[in-house]
């Protein structure tokens, strides 16, 4: 056998064992991604945004009727009544947006901050008009959905309705701010209790950018209550509703829905042409991203999918406890997805942010638990004329029980200051997710006196 001939035979043997070693680890990594999709239920809220996006467009009658021959009855009233909900907010948005395009204020609402728009002298945004203050606050009462979010179709998960949201609550708090100011208590309470209905109607959103949205809502509160003009009855009712309105539930629903979405993303991502791609992120990217998605990546990019699906259902089993209790399993998966391979980038990325959105839970949970410790302790001043020596004096406010940093276990640092204040401590929290930023920060501590604003 000739030296040519012993090459092309060591080649042929090199491909061969090649292709079959592929052909094996393409078994094996399919075999791998379909035990791990076996495992993944659906949320009943995802199922319920399934079916209502199933009944298609109000105008089409037997479409919207076919899902509800298979619910339940009162599965189908849940349905029926979605849709007039959805309706009602569409009509608000619509009424909202062409009022504001109708002045002068060309600012996004949702990026301004009463301290933003501060430290950035940018001018307030003008008072909304009563009659869409009353449409606001009707609508809110409604609850949620808000939204169809069609999960079968991720270009069909509609995020804009949750700047419309935010844009409503930011004109409320205005609304409710400039009330509290005035003396007329009643309809501050109205305009307070309308941006907290607001963030609750995106509650049962299964996903995480919308629990974002919430929190980001709740968040904002601080910037625009006046905890010296809040009056003992107006007090009672916000800390009542403050305390009902943690939801660890809704970041349980929203990995299951971002799970979801996954799953249709992956699929997607295989049938994406290559214009498409490129147009999308630009020629490399593209390039890269049309290549991961053919046959001869599919070994890993199905190793890519697998992995991602089993990060989540990770955390799907800790949404239910304190942030505290779970810290050292959640730090575990952290060093998990570090420690994937660099060939598995996208899960890695994407798998990190799905885990921020526990430190963003509790973030939420301690800015209910300090609005609501600050009005106590103010109720206390107005009450005394000093501040408490702890915060045992005001316990009663929370059934006798007070609550603990998210972050720590442990009750919150206060002590008195100079000059009849107080401070009040607040952990080290992260921002809450949105369209703008991903960052982190800390949070100073609260420094409060009898003259001190909101």
């Amino acid at each position: 056998m000739s030296t040519r001939d012993k090459v092309a035979l060591a080649l042929t043997i090199v491909v061969a064992i090649a292709a079959i070693s592929f052909i094996f680890y393409l078994s094996a990594t399919e075999r791998q991604l379909a035990e791990s999709q076996a495992k993944v239920r659906k949320s009943e809220r995802v199922v319920f945004y399934e079916m209502l996006a199933a009944q298609g467009d109000s105008a089409d009658t037997e479409k919207q009727n076919a899902p509800l021959a298979q619910a339940t009855p009162q599965l189908a009233a849940s349905l029926r009544s979605a849709r007039e909900t959805i309706a009602a907010y569409a009509e608000l948005f619509k009424r909202k947006s062409a009022w504001l395009e109708g002045t002068a204020y060309d600012l996004p609402l949702i990026f301004f901050s009463p301290s933003a728009r501060s430290r950035h002298q940018l001018p307030d945004p003008p008072a909304a008009p009563q009659e869409l203050i009353e449409q606001i606050d009707q609508t809110a009462r409604l609850g949620g959905p808000v939204c169809t979010l069609d999960f079968s179709d991720i270009d069909k998960v509609d995020i804009i309705h949750l700047g419309d949201i935010n844009d409503c609550a930011i004109l409320m708090e205005e609304y409710a701010n400039a009330r509290l100011a005035s003396g007329d208590f009643p309809e501050a309470l109205r305009g307070f209790l309308a941006v907290m209905n607001l963030a609750d109607a995106l509650e049962d959103e299964p996903l995480i950018l919308s629990q974002g949205y919430r929190w980001k809502i709740y968040a904002s509160m601080p910037e625009y209550l006046d905890y010296n003009a809040l009056t003992p009855d107006l007090a009672t009712v916000i800390v009542d509703r403050l305390a009902r309105a943690d939801n660890r539930d809704g970041l349980r629903e929203a990995l299951s829905g971002e799970l979801q979405q996954q799953l249709t993303r992956f699929e997607d991502w295989k049938k994406e042409s290559f214009a498409s791609l490129v147009d999308d992120v630009g020629l490399y990217w593209g390039t890269r991203s049309w290549l991961w998605a053919r046959p001869m990546c599919r070994p890993w990019f199905n190793k890519d999918q697998q992995l991602r699906i089993e990060m989540i259902t990770r955390m799907l089993e800790v949404p239910d406890l304190p942030y505290y209790h779970v810290k050292s399993t959640l730090d575990q998966i952290e060093a998990d997805i570090n420690g994937l391979p660099c060939v598995n980038v996208t899960a890695q990325k994407q798998a990190r942010w799905y885990l921020r959105a526990f430190s963003w839970q509790a973030n939420f949970e301690s800015t209910l638990d300090v609005i609501q410790l600050r009005i106590a302790i103010e109720q206390y001043h107005a009450k005394h004329g000093n501040y408490p020596e702890t915060l045992d004096a005001v316990a009663d406010w929370f059934g006798g029980t007070l609550p603990l940093d998210p972050f720590t276990g442990n009750p919150y640092p206060y002590e008195l200051g100079e000059d009849d204040s107080y401070i009040l401590s607040v952990p080290r929290l992260q921002r809450t997710p949105n369209a703008a930023t991903r960052e982190t920060q800390d949070s100073p501590p609260v420094q409060s006196s009898a003259s001190s604003g909101p």
